[in-house]
This record gives structure tokens, sequence and C-alpha cells, in this order.
């Protein structure tokens, strides 16, 4: 294993590792501490897991899809219109 930090005569331990974490405050907001495994930093409990679907599903639902609809049907209208002004005109029959 290559260690650099013995290069410049630095020393590492498990000790420094905690208290740079409790000097930076890493511990304080959060309910995982060093030492425990990726898988369980991700487990999320089944009340929160549904509260967070429901919060997304409104936000897709309300805000999301009605901003998208009003932007692709303005942006269709406004080519639209853009083609006509420079190289279509307007419709109907035209020459009679």
């Amino acid at each position: 294993m290559i260690e650099p930090y013995k290069e410049y005569g630095l020393k590492f331990s498990l000790e420094t590792v905690v208290h740079s974490v409790h000097f930076c405050g890493l511990t304080n907001n959060t309910k995982y501490t060093i030492g425990k495994c990726m898988s369980d930093v991700n487990k999320i409990e089944s009340g929160e897991k549904r509260s967070l679907e429901w919060k997304s599903f409104f936000f897709i639902a309300v805000v999301l899809f009605p901003i998208l609809s009003v932007a692709f049907v303005g942006g269709y209208g406004f080519i639209v219109w853009a083609l006509q002004v420079f190289f279509f005109g307007p419709p109907g029959v035209h020459g009679m």
C-alpha cells in the first residue's frame, strides 16, 4: 500500500480521524458514525421513504408537469408563428 503521508513525516491514526471529524462538526447533524458499513448509510425507514415518495409525486404532478406543458405548448406555438412570419405566410388559400 502506498502511504504518501509518510514521505512528509506525517502520522496517521484512527484517533486523528476521530478528532478531525469532531472538529469539523460532521457528527453533530448525522446519525451515522465512523465504522458503519456503506450499506447501512443508505437505508431509509419505511415511514420516511413513504413521505419522500408522496412529496416527489406532488412536486412532479403539481409543479413540474404543468410548467413543462406550458413550456412545450408555448414553444410549439412560437415556432409555428415564426415559420408563418418568415417563411410560409398565414394559413389559408393563397392567390385567389
